[in-house]
């Protein structure tokens, strides 16, 4: 709460009583609207394999991309010259190999031992190539699922180090809404209940499940984080904006009601003046709740039943008062 802000001087009592507002009792079931982000539930870092210079990045942050699709390609020259050399070298041993054999009969212990030893790096080498051909093959980074680039962390040009980060990827099939929720109506949710959640991209309610509920204690804020899970294929992305529709069941507290008219705005957050008993004002940011009708809304936290306020502070504003 604000320190006191200004008296209503200049208007009689019987003037000030006409421009206020005993907040009333809205009554003990009614939605709240929590707004909240849509987030992925799965965010991966894609990390290089190896030794590569990148040749191209693939779209920017915020592209989509299908599973399987290449989303970072690398400068595989070096790679293809060695496959080639190693490829030249496997040929030659087996060509060594090949002519002792035909003449067996005629090879001393000395010649036995060059064979012996060129059969051993027959195979070394062979394996050299299927680990070369395998890094031809996975050189380049690939969509492990549907998703969006979140960040990129590498350009075209650069040389990778084996295990670095180049991009994170989000799954988009996979969607889930983080709402920040007041910790008195925490009581109202429950882990896999579902719940009507309002996109914003089409403004229809769709049921979306209570997955995880996790508290906050560094901010003090009194609230904590909840995470639903919303339906597949609704058409909104990583970072869109929806609501969550709380019923809130009777409990034994009042539910302050005031007109929209008492609501004010200050750095897009809403307020209202709670006038004292010694007619100075006080503002005092509040959290809505569902609107009760066009003319009427819920507050959930802030204020309190029978407290007076303002029923139109735009007029006090119109007059130059400071409130």
């Amino acid at each position: 709460m604000h320190s006191a802000i200004a008296a209503l001087g200049g208007e009689s009592d019987t003037g000030i009583a006409s421009d206020t507002y005993t907040v009333s009792n809205g009554g003990f079931s009614h939605l709240a609207v929590l707004g909240g982000k849509v987030i992925s539930s799965e965010v991966i870092e894609l990390k290089s394999s190896g030794h590569f210079r990148v040749a191209s990045v693939n779209g920017g942050e915020g592209d989509l991309f299908a599973k399987g699709s290449i989303l970072i390609e690398f400068d595989q020259k070096a790679l293809q010259a060695q496959r080639a050399s190693t490829y030249n070298q496997i040929v030659q041993t087996s060509e060594v190999i090949r002519y002792a054999q035909s003449n067996a009969g005629k090879l001393n212990a000395e010649q036995l031992a060059i064979v012996n030893s060129a059969q051993y790096q027959l195979s070394q080498t062979r394996a050299q190539l299927h680990f070369i051909e395998s890094q031809l093959q996975n050189s380049n980074v690939h969509a492990p699922f549907d998703g969006m680039v979140v960040h990129k962390k590498i350009s075209t040009g650069q040389q990778t180090q084996p295990h670095q980060a180049l991009l994170e990827f989000a799954n988009i099939a996979n969607l889930q809404l983080e709402v920040r929720v007041p910790i008195r109506l925490l009581s109202q949710i429950k882990n896999g209940a579902l719940y009507k959640v309002k996109l914003d991209t089409i403004r229809q309610a769709v049921p979306a499940s209570v997955v995880q509920i996790k508290p906050i204690t560094k901010d003090h804020s009194h609230s904590a984080i909840v995470l639903l899970n919303l339906p597949e294929g609704v058409p909104v992305l990583p970072g869109g904006f929806a609501e969550l529709e709380l019923p809130l069941t009777s409990d034994s507290r009042a539910a302050p009601m005031i007109p929209n008219s008492a609501i004010a705005w200050h750095a897009s957050l809403p307020c209202v003046y709670v006038v004292n008993s010694a007619n100075q004002v006080d503002q005092r940011f509040v959290r809505l709740g569902d609107s009760f009708d066009e003319s009427t809304t819920i507050v959930l936290t802030g204020l309190s039943v029978g407290e007076v306020i303002l029923s139109n502070p735009m007029k006090y504003r119109a007059l130059n008062l400071a409130i």
